[in-house]
């Protein structure tokens, strides 16, 4: 897939747009350009996805990037890289806050479906439609140990499924869900990502952090 080049400046950016971040791991010299998606941040799982990533992901959340930078430098340093963060603004309908979604048509109507800010009733729904994606990939007993994890522990256990929901879900443009983090594996940290369909009317903006002479694409 073609690099997208967002619409706006940097400087454009506006209160409501989704942000999304990863991390580039640089030799030497600093490149013109970099592209989002050649970076993406390794979870357990991600290995799976086909070369070429048609939903691209990002961390999301500022507890999330506090934490993502952490593991990042320390395997920036380890490997004697220089670490650039890289951010992109998509717009969804509305923010991905706000009061627990409790239905399929509140998280349509936000483009944006949140799987941390969901209520009870509806999490139990979104777990059947996820078990039935599971089902078509991993043998039946594989799905009894599923059914004994949390919430969080089960989504970052299949972000294939949460993926393929994404894939299938026409009025959704992005969904957030926990991931193990694979820059350090002795580590097993959780980190919460953002997945979303690269849709060029929704990048509304990107950036190197601290390096401006870099354009970012998607």
């Amino acid at each position: 897939m073609k690099p997208i080049k967002p619409l706006h400046p940097v400087n454009h950016r506006q209160k409501g747009w989704a942000t999304v971040s990863t991390f580039a791991f640089l030799d030497g010299k600093l490149p013109d350009s970099l592209v989002f998606r050649n970076w993406l941040i390794p979870y357990e799982g991600s290995e799976a996805e086909p070369s070429g990533v048609d939903m691209p992901w990002g961390i999301f959340g500022s507890n999330a990037l506090q934490s993502g930078m952490f593991i990042a430098n320390n395997f920036a340093t380890a490997n004697k890289k220089v670490m650039v963060l890289l951010q992109a603004w998509y717009q969804t309908n509305e923010a991905a806050g706000g009061a627990l979604i409790s239905s399929m048509d509140e998280a349509r109507a936000k483009g944006i479906l949140n799987l941390a800010r969901i209520a009870s009733k509806f999490r139990q729904e979104l777990r059947e439609k996820l078990l039935a994606i599971i089902r078509e990939y991993r043998p039946e007993p594989h799905l009894i140990g599923l059914e004994r994890l949390d919430w969080e522990q089960f989504l970052a256990a299949e972000p294939r499924a949460v993926r393929e929901f994404l894939r299938r879900s026409a009025d959704l443009y992005m969904i957030t869900h926990p991931v193990i983090q694979q820059f350090d594996r002795t580590r097993s940290d959780t980190l919460m990502v953002a997945s979303f369909k690269p849709d060029p009317k929704r990048i509304m903006a990107a950036e190197a952090r601290y390096m401006d002479q870099i354009e970012v694409l998607i």
